[in-house]
């Protein structure tokens, strides 16, 4: 029906008035499609019930085939009905596209009304009801994104990102924690599935109850819920053009990216590696393992007499492949608006229809492009071994660094020892390390937000790595923080593996010193000890770490609670451990799954005490 109201309000001389016509006969057709998928589902329920012997399965047979029969064709009446509603747009969803990062948003708000509504009613009770979101989870497990080998390197197993909200806050600013945002919770305790990717948002008007019993499922090893910070979140969606109302109830998609739901485009422009960035800035634009020119002209690293030149340098990178990727960026768009419609995901967003203008070619209410910032913690540790033995100490000469690195440390172990255990490491709470980690995504922002892409949406800047940081590392040559060429860097905005070494509340007060407002998201992993959450005390201390670290101004945090020796068993014997769940980057998949790599990085990550 909109679209044909939006029919009708054409001109003939609009626009390109035949490609609007044609898509909005596009939207009737994929909308149609949806109800005939949920009229097949009807129809084989049905025919199931006669051949039943069972009177409790065919009478169970019969309602299923009553709901789906129902709807998306018209509105839920009921619980059941939206579940189902729900599951059929999100399977058409997964369908068109490719299926990536397709998540269900702020689940427990939009359904809330019909679960009060059929527990209100006698309908359903809550063991009912639960048993349903049970299954709603089984469903979601049951997608599995099948990727080709380079995209596989950078979101490693089978993960689709189906990043379903729970808590947060209401577009009026109060609260909105509620029973459902509990029974999801306990959804993923009956099921412990990978899949969909649970996340809670926390405001400073959350409940500390809500907060306990995520750390309660915390405890249970799967690292879900991963943990946001609602507060950071609205500033920053607002700061990037939203209401305040759309800000409050926007979602996280994807690993830890903002979303207004029903409303948004944000267009990912994959990875940047900025470890790479420095390197250049290093050998005058120089690629240290191929010695093939990338970047830009910078000068020779040996003559510059100062610490600021270098970040001069830094920067003048950074501004090159900034460019380089809108260019290369602003071709896929206009590639996918012309060649990859998509109807059906067009019909959910706000204005797409109104403007007659599919979503890939920008007729969403809202539109981003992003960029994805890599190796924070090793930019931040190299700058500061740079900054303090070569500028401050003179423990070493830029010229004898390069050489070392060229030499990935070979012959000189003693130099990157010092260089390891001597310069203040960021992830400590010591500000002359952290003012680095500050500055260098600082640095991207100010780059990345020149610039617009083809349809008008502005670039901000992510830091999430998802598995990225170890297939970039092996593009990426020694660095000054001790690294040696080809191995992994830091991931996310977490502090180089290893190196935050005064415990997870000074970590945490190191990462919340960035300015996560101005990013569209930041991804913290922390590893726990499982011995330090065995009391209910503990995970009184686990909630209030990550209370401290949202007050301070944190956007995310995910954790690791599996004993190392169960990891490194798995590694040796995947048969005896194939239902381990670990946190990997934003998302939760099967440790045996992982490639033999991004299961060493996890174990390689600082185990903390609380």
């Amino acid at each position: 029906e909109d679209a044909d109201r939006a029919v009708s309000r054409l001109r003939q001389d609009d626009e390109d008035f035949a490609g609007r016509c044609d898509f909005l006969e596009s939207v009737r057709i994929a909308c149609n499609a949806a109800v005939l998928l949920s009229e097949r589902y009807a129809a084989e329920a049905s025919r199931l019930a006669a051949l039943e012997p069972d009177t409790a399965r065919r009478h169970e047979l019969l309602g299923v085939a009553d709901v789906c029969t129902r709807v998306p064709a018209a509105p839920a009446r009921n619980f059941h009905e939206a579940l189902q509603s729900f599951w059929f747009a999100h399977l058409a969803l997964n369908l068109e596209t490719d299926g990536h990062a397709f998540g269900p948003g702020r689940w427990d708000q939009y359904l809330y009304p019909y679960y009060r509504h059929s527990i209100d009613s006698g309908e359903l009770t809550q063991e009912q009801a639960q048993e349903l979101l049970d299954l709603m989870w089984v469903k979601f497990d049951e997608i599995t994104l099948a990727k080709d080998s380079g995209e596989s390197q950078t979101s490693s197993s089978y993960p689709d990102f189906q990043n379903l909200n729970i808590g947060g806050l209401g577009r009026e600013g109060r609260d909105q924690t509620n029973e459902l945002s509990f029974m999801c919770l306990t959804a993923l305790e009956h099921t412990r599935l990978p899949q969909p990717g649970l996340s809670a948002q926390v405001s400073s008007k959350t409940p500390p109850k809500f907060l306990v019993r995520c750390a309660e499922l915390l405890r249970q090893g799967m690292g879900m819920p991963a943990m946001f910070n609602a507060d950071v979140l609205t500033l920053g969606m607002a700061s990037r053009g939203k209401t305040l109302e759309d800000a409050r109830a926007s979602s996280l998609n994807g690993c830890v990216a903002c979303f207004c739901d029903g409303k948004d485009r944000m267009a990912s422009s994959g990875y940047f590696n900025l470890a790479k960035c420095l390197e250049l800035a290093l050998g005058n634009g120089v690629d240290r393992l191929t010695g093939e020119r990338l970047g830009s002209a910078t000068g020779d690293a040996a003559r510059f007499r100062s610490f600021d030149e270098l970040l001069h340098a830094f920067q003048s990178q950074v501004a090159h492949f900034v460019a380089e990727k809108v260019r290369y960026d602003n071709i896929v768009r206009t590639v996918y608006a012309t060649y990859c419609p998509v109807p059906f995901t067009s019909a959910l967003i706000d204005d797409c229809i109104d403007r007659a203008l599919d979503w890939h070619a920008g007729g969403s209410h809202y539109k981003i492009a992003t960029m994805s910032g890599v190796a924070i913690g090793t930019v931040a540790d190299a700058l500061s071994a740079i900054r303090t033995h070569v500028f401050e100490n003179g423990t070493v000469k830029m010229a004898g660094l390069a050489e070392a690195l060229d030499r990935d440390w070979e012959g000189y172990e003693l130099l990157r020892q010092t260089l390891v255990n001597k310069p203040p490491h960021y992830g400590n709470d010591d500000d002359r390390a952290d003012q680095l980690a500050e500055h260098a995504p600082s640095i991207l922002c100010e780059e990345v937000e020149k610039h617009t892409d083809v349809q008008g949406a502005k670039y901000y800047v992510d830091l999430l790595p998802t598995t990225s940081h170890i297939a970039l590392g092996e593009l990426t040559g020694a660095t000054p923080d001790g690294r040696r060429a080809r191995s992994p860097l830091s991931e996310g905005v977490s502090p180089v593996q290893g190196h935050d070494l005064q415990g997870p509340t000074a970590a945490a007060r190191s990462v919340a010193k960035l300015d996560h407002a101005r990013t569209n998201g930041t991804l913290l992993n922390m590893k726990i000890d499982p011995a330090a959450l065995r009391t209910e005390d503990d995970l009184q201390k686990l909630a209030a770490l990550i209370r401290s670290y949202f007050d301070h101004g944190g956007h995310h945090v995910q954790f690791n609670i599996v004993d190392r020796a169960i990891l490194e068993d798995a590694m040796e014997h995947p048969e005896r451990h194939r239902d381990l769940i670990v946190r990997v980057a934003g998302y939760s998949d099967y440790f045996v799954l992982l490639s033999r790599d991004i299961q060493q990085e996890i174990l390689s990550r600082t185990e903390h005490q609380l």
